[in-house]
């Protein structure tokens, strides 16, 4: 009886790569990096729920607040007189006829309610200020207006003014508290409603 004949199969030369496994391996891995990547948290996305977009601004300031007015380079407008008795406005004939500015330099110039006027000034270390000698136009002044230039005139000749800064309001008092004024300012430094425009001529 004829052996069945074997015959051996060849054996892999173990130079040559092994290349199927290596190319899938390639496959699997391009279409990993070619997956698409799982959407980023609503937080990161502006206009949606989440965390802003942008830093938030800080607390607002309330609506109206403005800075205190510094005492010079402001023009001030008298709104009232003071006396031992308080504070008394100003007549409605003589609203916003008087206001007056000081300077760093040291002067005042302005409307004493019907002339104008101009002065030296003095600022001294506790905080008042003193009027020098007033030079004043010489139109003749009645009525409310004549009024106000006289009372003004008076104070100013006083000497040494306790001064007092309250948000944009100005008081003047003269040193035995019998006399002095109120005024004002608006916040973009205009005067308050109803004064003369500097250097006008009063009616």
């Amino acid at each position: 009886m004829q052996k069945p004949k074997f015959e051996p199969k060849p054996m892999r030369d173990p130079a040559r790569p092994v290349v199927v496994p290596v190319l899938a391996l390639a496959a699997v891995l391009a279409l990993l990096a070619c997956a698409p990547s799982p959407a980023s948290p609503a937080r990161d996305r502006p206009g949606r729920p989440g965390t802003p977009a942008v830093s938030p601004a800080g607390p607002a300031s309330p609506a109206g607040a403005a800075a205190e007015a510094p005492l010079t380079g402001t023009r001030w407008t008298v709104t009232g007189l003071l006396g031992r008795a308080g504070a008394t406005p100003l007549p409605a004939a003589a609203r916003g006829a008087a206001y007056f500015t000081l300077t760093p330099e040291g002067s005042a110039s302005g409307n004493l309610g019907c002339n104008r006027f101009s002065a030296p000034v003095a600022y001294a270390p506790d905080g008042s200020v003193a009027f020098g000698p007033v030079l004043a136009t010489r139109m003749a002044c009645t009525g409310p207006r004549g009024e106000v230039e006289r009372a003004l005139t008076a104070l100013f000749a006083t000497g040494p003014l306790t001064v007092r800064l309250t948000d944009r309001s100005l008081q003047l008092t003269a040193a035995d508290g019998a006399s002095g004024l109120t005024a004002a300012t608006t916040p973009d430094g205009a005067t308050t409603a109803g004064a003369t425009t500097a250097g006008a001529q009063p009616g």
